[in-house]
């Protein structure tokens, strides 16, 4: 009897250790989750569960966006991560995206204290929103229809917009372009426009030139004579045509 009164005091231990019952969070997390299992194909998953190197950023990217766009889509959803504190659209769907990952890869994973991480890292992100913000409202005096700019952008910046990497490093002035992965366009302005209150300002190029690296904007082929719209207050530079090398 001595013998079995540690046995059943350790099965007591044992047992209140379990992970007890889900909370509504837990919910509301296995939603995305099941979301995305549903959205990717098993390769892709595959690719993500072994961090295949050959993934591209945008492929990275996607998950972060099909997790916002449910949150947008679902209030009641997105209302339980508001309730827990976690209701930053610029950070939650980021979050998500990344602990889905971790999920794949039967990692440990603490949405809550890795939502807490970004939005100290998003802090200066802000602050760089507001500086591109300005240097936008430039380029819009600056540079009229029929002009002919030079653009060179951080890779996929002209597309995603924000990646909180490119935008510190963008910001804080360490970013140099490089020739083997960055965007080079040379083009005729068309045209330009603010929308969403002032948030998004976008010139229209017709491209008369460009880098090898144009395949990498979204996935898209970009031929010469193409119209394409690019959000000027994503982290790109814009100057006067200086020929075609890199200025």
């Amino acid at each position: 009897m001595k013998n079995l009164l540690p046995f059943l005091f350790l099965i007591l231990v044992s047992s209140s250790c379990g992970s007890g019952p889900k909370t509504e969070l837990d919910f509301a997390k296995e939603a995305v989750f099941n979301n995305l299992d549903n959205t990717f194909q098993e390769e892709q998953k595959r690719r993500f569960k072994i961090a295949d190197p050959e993934l591209t950023s945008q492929e990275y990217e996607s998950i972060r966006q099909y997790a916002k766009a449910q949150l947008l889509t679902d209030d009641s959803l997105l209302g339980v991560f508001k309730k827990n504190g976690l209701g930053d659209l610029d950070i939650l769907p980021k979050a998500l995206s990344d602990c889905y990952e971790d999920y794949l890869q039967d990692s440990l994973y603490n949405l809550q204290n890795h939502y807490k991480e970004l939005m100290l890292r998003w802090i200066p992100v802000r602050e760089c929103k507001k500086q591109l913000n300005e240097i936008a409202v430039h380029y819009f005096e600056d540079y009229n229809i029929g002009d002919t700019v030079t653009l060179i952008a951080p890779y996929y910046s002209t597309s995603s917009g924000y990646d909180i990497d490119i935008v510190e490093d963008f910001c804080g002035n360490t970013w140099e372009f490089d020739t083997t992965v960055d965007e080079l366009y040379h083009g005729v302005l068309l045209n330009k426009n603010i929308s969403n209150n002032g948030r998004n300002y976008k010139f229209m190029l017709m491209i008369i030139h460009m880098n090898d690296n144009q395949n990498r904007r979204s996935g898209n082929t970009i031929k010469l004579g193409d119209e394409i719209e690019f959000k000027v207050n994503s982290p790109v530079r814009i100057k006067p045509y200086g020929g075609l090398g890199i200025i």
